[in-house]
């Protein structure tokens, strides 16, 4: 971000992502705090601030399928009867089923389909979870302070 002030960046780097690896920040590493920043400031806060957008009035879901990465679920919006992922990674066909499911009917629309099994959003940050063995419905990772930051505090 090589237009951000000075300021700003001693203002990430200090109270945003403060360099203590003792346990009491979401990281422990600098390799850990390095990449909790660049994944909030550039995906997860901006799907934060989408739901704030639509007055918390949306749906979303956290995939944490082993990795876990960024687009993995493509896999599974799209899948298609293959085995593994780009990486190896065995493709979970009933994950797959239940995600397709839910676009499908979320597209047609109306009351009582099965996409309704991912929570609106509110207030609370509700969102489920694709762990590959269930869908808890978890609080929003990114309803956080630092996304707020990044949502406000760079104005």
């Amino acid at each position: 971000m090589p237009s951000l002030p000075a300021s700003k960046i001693t203002h990430l780097a200090t109270v945003v992502y403060p360099p203590d690896f003792s346990g009491a920040q979401p990281y422990t590493t600098q390799i850990g705090r390095t990449k909790l920043a660049i994944a909030e400031a550039f995906m997860d806060c901006v799907a934060f601030g989408v739901h704030g957008a639509y007055r918390n009035q949306s749906r979303g879901y956290q995939f944490s399928y082993f990795p876990g990465m960024h687009a993995q679920d493509l896999e599974y919006t799209f899948f298609n009867g293959q085995e593994a992922n780009g990486l190896g990674v065995p493709v979970l066909p009933a994950v797959a089923a239940v995600m397709q499911r839910w676009f499908v009917d979320f597209i047609v629309g109306g009351t009582g389909n099965s996409y309704t099994q991912i929570p609106v959003y509110t207030a609370q940050a509700n969102m489920v979870n694709i762990t590959g063995t269930g869908y808890p419905v978890v609080r929003d990772p990114a309803a956080n302070k630092r996304c707020r930051y990044w949502l406000e505090g760079l104005n």
